[in-house]
Formats: C-alpha cells, structure tokens, sequence
C-alpha cells in the first residue's frame, strides 16, 4: 500500500514555534508530530507502507533530509512532490500524481488517531471517519446495511447520524483518484473554495463505485495551537503506562500530574507539573505550574504558570502567568 500526505502550509497561529521547528518535526515525548501518525497508519495498514509520498511547498525543501530519516523506518520508499504555493488541497494532490497507483490511502493533514480496524485491499474504497456530539457541526455520512456510503451532508439540520468525516480517504485503485481529479478539473470545480474529497464520493458513486466507513476510536488533527496540544493530550493519555521518569531525572518538592512525559536529565524543583505536559531532555523547571504545555528541549522556566503553552529548545524564562508559544532561544525575564 502506499501514502499519500499532505504537509501543506505552516499555520500562523504556530508562530513563532514553526519558524525554527517545522511542524512535521514538533516533538511530543521522543517522536516527531510525524512519526506518531506513521506508526498508527502502519499498525492499520495490514500491508508494508510500500511508498510514503508527501506535497509539502517549494519553499519547504531544505526540510526533506530530517523528514525522510523519519518516514524511511516506516515504508519501502519516501517520495517528495512539491507545489509552488498553496493552490488548494485538491490541486495540490494532483501534483502527486505520479504515485496514484494500486493501494492508497491519502492523509490531508497530520493528525493523532487511532482504530480498530485493518486496511484490506480486498475492499472497497473508505473513508475514514469519527463519532461526533454535535453532528451539525460537522460533515455527516448515513451508512445503508452494507456499511457503504449513502448520503453526506454538510452540518446537517436534521438528524442523519453521528459520523463525521476525519478527512482520509483511502482507494483501493490509485488511478481512480486520478481519474476523479482529472473530472473535477474539467469541470472547474477544484476552482471553488468549498470543494474537498466529498466531491469525489459523489462522484463514485456516479460511477457506481462504493465507499465503506472505517471508525476511528479516536481522532485529533495537528492543526494550530489548540489542535496540537488536544493531539498532544490525547497521545500522552493513550501512552499513560508505559510513561516512566528516567533515572536521569531529578524531581524535588514537586508533585506530577500524569499524563506527562519527562525527557532525560530534567530537573524540576517546587513545581506542580500536569496534567498533559510533554518536558524535552535537559530542561530546568523551578517553582513552576504547567499545564497542557509541550515544552521543548533545553529550556530553564522559572517562577512562572504556563497553561496552554508552547516553548521552543534552548528558552530561559522568569516571569508572571502566561499563555503563549515562544521560539528558540527567546529569554524572558520580567
């Protein structure tokens, strides 16, 4: 089977983090961002990844060796396609493709996420999606009694279900997708701002081709401040047991709040760290409370309260509550 992913633009409201560490290769824990959703899809898979493919833009090449060492444990083949500018996730996976053969499950975005299910190729095609509380606000399947798609509609009035489209896709013939493309394009449609993947399905079961809905137990993009740290939270709860402080570390008059992940040779001392924090090797904390924070390597935080925070590697801060994302190497001393 193959993968397809989207790496898309940088989002602004990760700035400053995603100047000096590119999104994919955020860190929670040990792994990159990118890493984390690679093991899931290989765990779903039911095949070996026989090439991982990614569109990210021009201008993000110089990020493709530290990427590929990533995705290279996971599939037979790493393949970069690039677009000059964001034209839309539609006209974007067109730059791809080249790799629209066989088997392939297409991923619009980095995300956390987990299933009980196993990719078949003797299957139809599927789309993969989540159990929602509030179907109005979201894209909504009905299901008739062989699974397959019958009916999606966009936040609906009226009652249809509590499924609600994640965004992957997967065709068990890659040159459909090429061929639903190539319709969409004719037909000027990918020139519209509202037109996704959904599209597509409408348009196969035109064609008579059916689409299957694969649950997902859980489900959390990595997009934006807020998406990260809710992906972050969901990873760390669903690793809680197997979370261990190192030896190396070194914890005094300080209580820990699980789930939390403390890298090798941390020191915290007088702190209420927890719960959902992620703490990089060789970080200093003192006389602190963080919460829901991803903090990265080498950074010394003092007298402070971080809640829904993101701090870069190599920060020195001493300062009052704060909610914010700091870049490497910022210090901050109020």
């Amino acid at each position: 089977m193959r993968l397809l992913v989207n790496l898309g633009v940088a989002e602004k409201d990760l700035d400053p983090i995603t100047q000096t560490n590119p999104k994919p290769l955020l860190k929670i824990g040990e792994k990159p961002i990118l890493e984390i959703m690679l093991t899931e899809v290989v765990k779903l898979s039911g095949y070996e990844l026989k090439e991982i493919s990614f569109i990210l833009p021009e201008k993000s090449k110089g990020i493709c060796d530290e990427i590929k060492k990533v995705a290279e444990n996971y599939g037979n083949s790493v393949v970069f396609y690039f677009t000059d500018k964001d034209r839309g996730y539609l006209r974007n996976l067109k730059a791809a493709q080249s790799s629209f053969l066989g088997r392939i499950l297409v991923i619009p975005f980095i995300a956390w996420f987990k299933g009980d299910f196993i990719i078949d190729g003797a299957k139809n095609n599927a789309v993969w999606v989540h159990k929602v509380e509030e179907p109005s606000k979201h894209e909504i399947i009905k299901l008739d009694v062989n699974n397959n798609i019958q009916k999606l509609v966009n936040k609906p009035k009226e009652y249809i279900s509590d499924l609600a489209v994640c965004g992957p896709v997967y065709f068990k013939e890659g040159e459909y997708l090429q061929e639903l493309l190539q319709y969409l394009e004719d037909k000027k449609l990918n020139d519209k701002d509202d037109v996704h993947l959904f599209d597509l399905i409408k348009k196969g079961k035109m064609q008579q081709e059916k689409f299957e809905a694969e649950i997902l137990t859980q489900w959390q993009p990595f997009n934006g401040k807020e998406g990260l740290l809710k992906g972050m939270e969901s990873y760390l709860m669903d690793n809680r047991h197997s979370q261990k402080i190192p030896a190396s570390a070194k914890i005094t008059g300080s209580i820990i709040n699980s789930p939390v992940y403390i890298g090798e040779n941390v020191n915290i001392e007088n702190s209420v760290i927890g719960p959902n924090v992620s703490i990089g090797k060789n970080a200093n904390i003192q006389s602190a409370v963080i919460q829901d924070s991803l903090i990265l390597n080498n950074t010394a935080i003092r007298q402070t309260n971080f809640l829904n925070s993101i701090i870069g590697n190599d920060v020195d801060f001493t300062g009052k509550k704060r909610n914010l994302i700091l870049s490497d190497k910022d210090i901050i001393k109020e």
